[in-house]
């Protein structure tokens, strides 16, 4: 009972009786890299985005590089203005996992580049994943905006 004013009112509690979600629910819940950006993983390409910073008065980039096993594959050299192309030695998948990096820095030393690596860094966090999905989890960790994810030297980056 509830008392409202000088009555006293019945109170109704319902529980939530509907399912939690589905195996497959769940699967469409976790994060995805778009297409165009796994076609470039895999093909041993790299990719970046300005993500939101975690400290004030600061800018955020991630970094993904695609890791190679060397006795599996390497990443060859193609002529000015080309990019590399990923070479396979044989039939196994020469891509072991990725290399995440997160990056801040404050906006004062936006103006100085050459100077992000000596004074200018404030987080410089960097992990290893070995699969596509882990790298989607880790970059949404970070707040990257996946779809927003792209060609390295189309991010003002410090990388």
């Amino acid at each position: 009972m509830c008392r409202l004013g000088t009555e006293l009112w019945p109170v109704v509690v319902a529980l939530d009786q509907r399912p939690g979600p589905t195996a497959t629910q769940q699967m469409a819940m976790k994060p995805v890299l778009p297409p165009r950006i796994l076609e470039r993983l895999r093909l041993g390409r790299e990719v970046a985005a300005e993500i939101p910073p975690t400290l004030p008065d600061h800018r955020a980039w991630v970094h993904v590089e695609p890791v190679l096993d060397p006795q599996l594959g390497q990443m060859q050299q193609r002529e000015h203005g080309l990019e590399s192309i990923l070479i396979s030695y044989g039939e196994e998948n020469p891509l072991i996992g990725f290399r995440l990096r997160r990056r801040e820095i404050h906006r004062r030393f936006e103006d100085s580049p050459d100077d992000w690596d000596l004074v200018g860094l404030s987080v410089d966090e960097v992990c290893i994943v070995k699969s596509e999905d882990e790298v989607a989890v880790r970059l949404t960790t970070w707040h990257a905006d996946l779809d927003a994810l792209t060609l390295p030297h189309h991010v003002d980056s410090p990388f």
